[in-house]
Formats: C-alpha cells, sequence, structure tokens
C-alpha cells in the first residue's frame, strides 16, 4: 500500500492539482491587482493579508511558513522608523565613504545592497522566515531611500 502512495505522489504532486492551481491563481490575481491599483509593495502586501481572510486556510506548511514570512516582513516594514537617509543606507550596509554618490547611483547601490542581502537571508524558507523582519527593515529602508527628494 505504501508503494502505490509514493507513486501516486511522484506521479500528480500536489502543485499540479487543479484545486493547487486554482488557489495560485487567486493569489495572483490579488497581488497583481494591488500592485495594478497603484498601490506600493507594503499597500499591496497589506491588502493580500486582508483579502486572503476569504481564502480557505493555507494548503501544508510551506505555504503556512511563507505567509508567517511575508507576515513578519510587512509588519516590521511598517514598524521600522527611519528618521535619515544616512540611517537608512547603515541598515542597508552601505558604508560612509560611498554617502556622497550622485542620487541616481545612491539609488542603484541601495537597490543593489536591498538584492543582496535578500538573496543572502532568504536562500530557503527557513531562513526567510527567521531574517523575515531584518529584510523588511530592509525594505523600509530601501522605500525611505528610493522615495527620498533631497539625495
Amino acid at each position: 500500500m505504501e508503494k502505490a502512495a509514493s507513486v501516486t505522489n511522484k506521479r500528480y504532486p500536489v502543485s499540479s492539482l487543479p484545486v493547487y492551481r486554482h488557489r495560485l491563481a487567486i493569489i495572483q490575481k490579488i497581488v497583481l491587482d494591488s500592485l495594478a491599483q497603484g498601490c506600493d509593495e507594503a499597500e499591496a502586501l497589506g491588502l493580500f493579508f486582508w483579502k486572503l481572510a476569504d481564502l480557505e486556510p493555507p494548503a501544508g506548511n510551506k505555504e503556512h511558513l511563507l505567509f508567517c514570512a511575508l507576515f513578519r516582513m510587512h509588519q516590521s516594514c511598517l514598524n521600522t522608523r527611519i528618521d535619515s537617509r544616512e540611517e537608512a543606507l547603515k541598515l542597508l550596509g552601505i558604508t560612509s565613504g560611498e554617502l556622497d554618490l550622485p542620487p541616481k547611483k545612491t539609488i542603484g547601490r541601495a537597490k543593489a545592497a536591498y538584492w543582496k542581502h535578500f538573496n543572502e537571508l532568504s536562500s530557503d524558507l527557513k531562513m526567510f522566515l527567521s531574517n523575515a523582519s531584518k529584510i523588511g527593515a530592509m525594505k523600509k529602508a530601501l522605500s525611505f531611500i528610493t522615495d527620498c527628494k533631497s539625495i
């Protein structure tokens, strides 16, 4: 009996079942609709969680962990307060020697630093979950720099 179950799982992975494809389509629609309405990423993520209340609970442990990580990242982004450009650059790990770059290069350097840290801190789901708060704070720093008019 166990052998038949493992063959069934290999033959029909969970992600290919119609219910999960439908669920994925709903989640993607929620996110894309929010971004298309002109919401920034923080607002889109907030709307995503708000609208998720109408969906059934997470399909599995991995999806549940991903939602928890996204929620931690969102909360951290909302709760992080940044008062200066220097503070934002420091959060992104940009040295004080790079503070005198032209605005376009500063934004480019900030984006590169954010994505470098994001990739390092979220290489797998458990790392993403444990580093989600740090990633959220860095996202807030990146948003501060890209929105800052006095760079």
